[in-house]
């Protein structure tokens, strides 16, 4: 086929760097709204104050099932707001609450969406969320890590000189058999550099000719094997 053939093998794969930062990236969003939790549970171990809510409905869910919901409203003193908030809590509490028209909760002052009341049953769903969410990602980069190229140095001569372009990773191969290369700046030596694709490595040697690109800069450079 005429004209110029071109083999992308890295094109579009992420370099170390933004690897990272999306494993980080996808640490931090599975985990924060555990680790959000469980830091204002501490806070409101730390900081909350005992206080008695009046009940505003109590209800089963479903009507004659084992689910019991009580719905509350602090003091104007605690809540200007007068919001109305629930709980599901244990029979006990329930039968409580409906006979006493108050119900005992632990709440945060400055945030009353923050809050823990009497007989309150803690779900799991969220922790096996996250945890469900946090084997998947290791799953991923297990099998990433297991069938991703091997990562061999590919080795080059330049037939001229380095330029810088824009932040890519890319490996072309053209009809004479020659390569252009694009990656990150890995190694930088007397008489080679060492370019970063991501999935593999390319070392070129210069052979005369001049690198102005600095350490972990994205390069450009034309070279044969």
């Amino acid at each position: 086929m005429a004209g110029r053939l071109t083999r992308s093998l890295a094109q579009g794969l992420p370099n170390k760097k933004a690897t990272f930062f999306l494993i980080a990236l996808a640490v931090v969003v599975i985990n924060l709204p555990v680790a959000h939790s469980a830091w204002y549970g501490w806070r409101l171990d730390r900081n909350g104050v005992d206080t008695e809510a009046t009940v505003v409905e109590t209800r089963r869910v479903p009507p004659d099932g084992d689910d019991y919901v009580v719905r509350f409203r602090f003091d104007r003193e605690l809540d200007p707001e007068q919001e109305e908030w629930f709980a599901n809590v244990d029979k006990a509490a329930y039968d409580r609450a409906e006979a006493d028209g108050v119900i005992d909760v632990r709440m945060l002052p400055d945030r009353p969406a923050t809050y823990e009341a009497d007989g309150q049953q803690k779900g799991v769903l969220p922790w096996v969320i996250t945890l469900v969410g946090d084997l998947m990602l290791l799953l991923i980069l297990f099998l990433y890590w297991r069938v991703r190229p091997p990562g061999e140095q590919l080795r080059l001569v330049a037939i001229a000189d380095v330029e810088r372009c824009r932040p890519r990773t890319s490996l072309e191969r053209l009809d004479d058999g020659s390569y252009v290369v694009c990656g990150e700046v890995a190694e930088i030596e007397d008489d080679a550099i060492v370019l970063d694709l991501g999935d593999q490595t390319v070392r070129i040697e210069l052979a005369g000719h001049t690198n102005e690109v600095g350490y972990q800069q994205p390069a450009r450079v034309t070279g044969r094997p």
